[in-house]
This record gives C-alpha cells, structure tokens and sequence, in this order.
C-alpha cells in the first residue's frame, strides 16, 4: 500500500505567493527565471552552488551553446536575486552556495530528505554584497524606463578567484590560497581582465614549462599573481598580423594600384597600356 500522507501539512509558501511577489516583480525577467530553475535544482533545504561557472554549467548548458547565457550575465542574475533577498550567499570550506529563502521543499515526513550541499547559517552568511550587476531591472510596464548598475560585487569575485583557484595547476607549490584571495579582492579585477587573466593560465598550463618534470617548474599561484604573468603570457603569444593579399595581374606581375575604394586594380600598369 502507498504512504499515507499527512494532508495536514501546509503547501509550499514560497510557491503560493510566487506570483504575487513584490521581490519577485522587483527583478528583471533573467533573474526570475534563474530563480525558478534553483527551485527545480536546489537540494531539500534550498540550498545550490552559486559559483556563476557552475551555476552556467548546470542550469544554462542548452543556452550556452548559443551564447544567450553568459557567466558575467548569471552572476548578475545571481546578485540581483541576493540583492532583493530571495536568496542568500554564504561561504563553507571556502565555497560559494546560495540558499532560496523560505524555500521548504520536504513537506513529506516519510521520506528521507535528499540533501547535497552544507547547511546555512546566519554565520556563514556573506554580509558583504553591495548594487548588483543586472543587465535590466524588470519593470512590469514597459513605458518606465530600465536602469543598469557596474558594481562588482564582493560574491561575484570571490566566484572568480575560486574558479581560478580550481583551474590553477595541482602541484607541490600551490600554497597560499588565502594570500592569493586577499590580492584577487584588493585588485578588484573586472570581467575583461579575469578573461585574459583566465586565457593566459589556460596557456600557461599547456606549455612545456609547466608540463616538464612532473610541472616542478609551476610557479607559486602568488608569484604568479603578483608579477602579473598572464600579461607576459598574453604578449608572448599574441598573433601574427596576416601577410597583406597579394594580388597578381594575369602576367603574373604583382599589382600595386588600387582604385578609388581600396581594392586593387585587375591588371597591372604594363597590360593596362599594351
């Protein structure tokens, strides 16, 4: 025989009051409907990864492929979310997760609780997040003008150097994770440079001095960091310009006039004056 189950038990109020929702009219149509795809993925206490990489990786891989989910535009999702309260950030072992607030999605005393990732608290809490980065705030009538905001916040880089910490060779000197977390925040890196920055180690790790002797030569995240080597990197493989075109008359003379539009003429000087 099926459980029975206990219909005295309340319906889900953050479900209920979904529609209704000042917070939820608050934020723009990205972020809600990033919020109800926590709802589907988070854990039984509410809680998910808020990495904006991972976040990327397993709620927009469809939409990735056609780049309309990008990191920068997830983690701006995210913080907007965070901003007007339904959800919270908080840091455990030196990882990133979110919790959707009054989300109680066990309601059924017979079955086991799934679980998956640590548990909130009021402690573990990042009370830091300031304006969040959104690419438009919603507005239900269309005829009120958007408004868009540039902070980075304190959560958006803290994800980014966790993402370089995990990208970051695994060697004997990868040490100092909290020196090199104090210099990510003091330099407050913007998207473009955490790109290069990301570009140059994806690189790096692929060079023979990184791979020989078991990579015994891999410099310290810190050294690595602070004497800004991505930007040697970067330089070091930046590409060729492309030869020019060279473009021949039928005589095989290489043509050197061009016409009025830049493009060059059909056939040299000599056979134009045969």
């Amino acid at each position: 025989m099926p459980p029975k189950i206990d219909k005295s038990e309340p319906w889900n109020p953050l479900l209920c009051d979904y529609p209704d929702s000042n917070k939820i009219n608050q934020v723009s149509i990205g972020a809600e409907a990033m919020f109800t795809r926590l709802l589907a993925r988070s854990d039984d206490n509410g809680n998910y990864d808020a990495c904006p990489t991972l976040l990327l990786c397993n709620l927009y891989a469809k939409r990735y492929k056609n780049r309309t989910a990008t990191e920068k535009k997830v983690a701006a999702w995210r913080d907007e979310l965070a901003a007007v309260g339904l959800i919270k950030l908080y840091q455990t072992g030196g990882e990133i997760y979110l919790n959707i607030v009054n989300c109680k999605k066990h309601l059924r005393g017979d079955i086991k609780p799934k679980i998956k990732y640590p548990e909130f608290s009021q402690s573990t809490a990042i009370t830091t997040l300031t304006v969040p980065v959104t690419d438009t705030l919603r507005t239900r009538n269309e005829n009120v003008p958007s408004t868009t905001t540039t902070t980075t916040t304190t959560t958006t880089l803290l994800c980014g150097f966790e993402n370089f910490w995990k990208t970051y060779p695994k060697c004997q000197r990868k040490i100092e994770k909290a020196k090199c977390r104090d210099w990510w925040l003091a330099k407050k890196l913007d998207a473009n440079q955490i790109d290069r920055l990301m570009q140059a180690l994806d690189i790096d790790k692929k060079s023979r001095d990184w791979t020989k002797d078991t990579g015994a030569f891999i410099p310290l995240p810190m050294t690595w960091l602070n004497k800004r080597r991505w930007e040697d990197t970067l330089e070091d493989n930046k590409p060729e310009p492309a030869a020019k075109r060279v473009v021949k008359c039928a005589c095989g003379t290489p043509i050197t006039m061009r016409n009025a539009n830049g493009v060059p003429e059909k056939q040299c000087y000599e056979c134009r004056n045969k």
